[in-house]
């Protein structure tokens, strides 16, 4: 299936609400630890992704709401919002940010 590039932001924020919403069912109230989640997503979106010109507000309204630190082992989510890939098992990485929400620009 191939998405025209003006599609791409409804993909993406289409992406983004389910996850929030999946999240929020699944997880009842947000935790203290969640909002702390929460702070580290706002601060990688402003101190690495719009200063390094990501412009598209539908890829950083997903940054924001994605929870990256769930996609990674339990003993590296303190990393997660940190502008470096971080291993997660069988040899692979989940890209650092800047270059997650660079490619989605794309």
């Amino acid at each position: 299936m191939v998405i025209k590039k003006h599609n791409l932001k409804y993909v993406i924020s289409a992406a983004a609400l389910f996850f929030v919403i999946f999240f929020v069912f699944f997880n009842g109230k947000a935790t203290v630890m969640d909002q702390d989640f929460e702070k580290l997503r706002n601060k990688m979106v402003e101190e690495q992704l719009k200063t390094r010109d990501i412009k598209s507000q539908a890829v950083l309204n997903a940054m924001r709401a994605v929870p990256r630190h769930l996609f990674v082992p339990e003993n590296m989510q303190s990393q997660a919002y940190g502008d470096s890939p971080l291993p997660i098992g069988s040899g692979q990485t989940i890209s650092q940010p800047y270059i997650v929400a660079f490619m989605t620009e794309q």
